[in-house]
Parts: structure tokens; C-alpha cells; sequence
């Protein structure tokens, strides 16, 4: 991944990380993390691509934590850790219960999108 693929992803990155603060997730971040990606140049299928490939991988781990990050991931260590994962091209298997509720999240997402567009 080049410089410039990296830098066009660090907003997107950043805003799907939100989904992942243990925190609640209400229409106000979700709006903030639509308006996000929907500025960005990626489609709503790249965009469900990064969110499950890129960002779910290594941020997951969060929600487990007893007490999870919740006011933001640090944007340097967010950054390196995807694309360390994407140099590695690591890939492990979600726990279902992981990916039914970030399915239902991305639809919400990908619904505000869709009225934004």
C-alpha cells in the first residue's frame, strides 16, 4: 500500500474505530462516521471491504477488554497496526456473535449513506 492509498484511508480508518470504542453507539456517531465515508473515494462496497478486512481485525479485540478504550484509538497506533496487518496479510475468523452486531451496524451505516448520496 503506498503512501498516498495509506493517507486516503486514515479518515476512514479512524471513523470506523468509533464503532469499536466501548461506548454507546447511537444515531449521532453513526451519523459522524456516515458523513465521514461518505466525503471519502471509496464506494459503499469498498467501504463495507475495509471495515471487515482492515479495521474489524484490529480493533475487535476492544470490545472484549473489561475496560475498553473509550474515548478514541491514537491514530499512529491505529494506522500502524492495519498496515502491519495488511503487510502480513494476516487473517483470522470472527466470533458470529462479533459479526452479527457489526453487520447490523454497517447496515445502519450504509443506510445513512445511501440518504446522504
Amino acid at each position: 500500500m503506498t503512501e498516498e492509498e495509506i493517507n486516503t484511508r486514515v479518515p476512514v480508518w479512524v471513523a470506523l474505530s468509533d464503532l469499536y470504542l466501548d461506548a454507546p453507539i447511537d444515531d449521532a456517531p453513526l451519523k459522524r462516521i456516515a458523513s465521514t465515508l461518505h466525503a471519502s473515494a471509496y464506494s459503499i462496497g469498498e467501504l463495507e471491504q475495509i471495515l471487515f478486512h482492515e479495521v474489524h481485525p484490529v480493533c475487535a479485540e476492544n470490545l472484549k477488554s473489561v475496560a475498553g478504550n473509550w474515548s478514541g484509538f491514537d491514530e499512529s497506533e491505529l494506522v500502524q497496526a492495519i498496515v502491519t496487518r495488511l503487510e502480513r496479510r494476516l487473517s483470522f475468523p470472527w466470533p458470529d456473535s462479533q459479526q452479527k452486531e457489526l453487520q447490523t451496524l454497517w447496515k445502519q451505516i450504509e443506510m445513512l449513506l445511501r440518504g446522504l448520496g
